[in-house]
This record gives structure tokens, C-alpha cells and sequence, in this order.
């Protein structure tokens, strides 16, 4: 059991040096992953004031190419989201395509990829508002290993309950909600990988 562990973490590791080395792009600078720091008081990291996006890439050995899947629809949708959190990206759409591509080819990816896009209230301030707040914008990419496909994966319930959209508007990918997706999967976890986090009259409805 201690030699899988230390396996595993020295794979951990290893994929930590090699994700600093990543280029990354944050709040109009290109720059290393390890030099893209923020503080522990950056006012997304208390109250969840940002909005994601995830947008897969698959590498084509065939064609020696890496295709992204619906980039500009991803981030036409994140320039809505924003709105909510009353974020503005000061990038046109146009722009965030090209950085993302660029991205990829400076960090000379041939493997699937999993860019993630990021707005947030980056003012290293305490307190329950939308006002007077920096915004911040970065595009990444966290590895695909976050992300592995597996087939036959298990699903089991959770105690936990989804969130009404009485109390919160579901529809952009904030980064609060996703807390939440996070305590319902760890719940099913003893028992398997997946989640179900609806009542299953929910379900049925669909």
C-alpha cells in the first residue's frame, strides 16, 4: 500500500513541475504558470465571485492536429455569464479565440487539452459584494488528467440536493454552485466515482 502511495505521489509531482512550466495568459500578460500568483484574500477565493468555462481539445495523431470543440460558442457564452457577477472581460470574442489558440500551440500541446477560462473578483478585500472590485481574467490549461475519460463508471446517490434555481441562477458556471457539485460528488464517493445530486422525479421529468 506505501508503494502505490508514493507512486502515486511521485506522478503527482512530476505532472506539478511540468504544469509550472505551462504558459498561461492572466489579465492581459502572457506568463508561467508558477509566476501567476494571487493573494489569500482574493475576494473569488471567499465568496465565489468568478465565472468558468472548460473547453476540450482532442489530439488527431492522424492529421497532427489538436482540435478544439466549439471554442467560440464556449466563450460567446461565458461573455454572458458574466454579467451576472457584473465581471467584465475586456477582450472581444474574436480575441479570446486567438489567445486560446495561441496558448496551445506556445505550450506545444500534442495531447488532448482541457482550457479553462476564468473570471473573478481579484480584489484582495473581505466583504458580500459585486461593486468596487477588480476583475480578472485568465485562460489555462490544468492538465487532462483532471479530466480522464472512463467508461462503465458507476453512479450513485447522494444526500445531498441540488440547488434550487429559486435561490441561484444555474445557468452561468459560476464558481460558487460548482462547491456544491463538489461536497454531492464526495458524498457517493465511498461508494463510487459518480453523483446524482436531483431527486429522481427530477429525472423523470427530462
Amino acid at each position: 500500500m506505501a508503494i502505490k502511495a508514493e507512486g502515486v505521489t511521485r506522478a503527482a509531482e512530476a505532472r506539478k513541475k511540468e504544469q509550472a512550466q505551462y504558459w498561461v495568459f492572466l489579465d492581459g500578460e502572457v506568463k508561467r504558470y508558477a509566476d501567476a500568483r494571487l493573494g489569500l484574500m482574493t475576494h473569488a477565493l471567499h465568496y465565489g465571485t468568478g465565472v468558468f468555462e472548460g473547453i476540450r481539445g482532442y489530439w488527431s495523431p492522424e492529421h497532427e492536429q489538436l482540435f478544439l470543440l466549439k471554442l467560440r460558442e464556449h466563450f460567446a457564452r461565458m461573455q454572458r455569464s458574466v454579467k451576472v457577477l457584473k465581471l467584465k472581460i475586456p477582450i472581444s470574442l474574436d480575441e479570446l479565440c486567438s489567445i486560446s489558440v495561441e496558448l496551445v500551440r506556445k505550450n506545444n500541446f500534442r495531447q488532448d487539452v482541457y482550457i479553462r477560462p476564468l473570471a473573478f473578483k481579484s480584489s484582495e478585500e473581505i466583504g458580500v459584494r459585486l461593486h468596487n472590485l477588480k476583475d480578472s481574467f485568465a485562460i489555462y490549461d490544468p492538465g487532462w488528467a483532471c479530466l480522464r475519460r472512463q467508461r462503465g463508471k458507476p453512479l450513485h446517490h447522494s444526500r445531498w440536493k441540488g440547488l434550487h434555481t429559486a435561490n441561484v441562477r444555474q445557468h452561468p458556471r459560476r464558481t460558487d454552485p460548482a462547491g456544491h457539485d463538489g461536497t454531492a460528488s464526495q458524498g457517493a464517493r465511498p461508494g463510487g466515482r459518480g453523483a446524482i445530486d436531483r431527486p429522481l422525479r427530477a429525472l423523470r421529468r427530462r
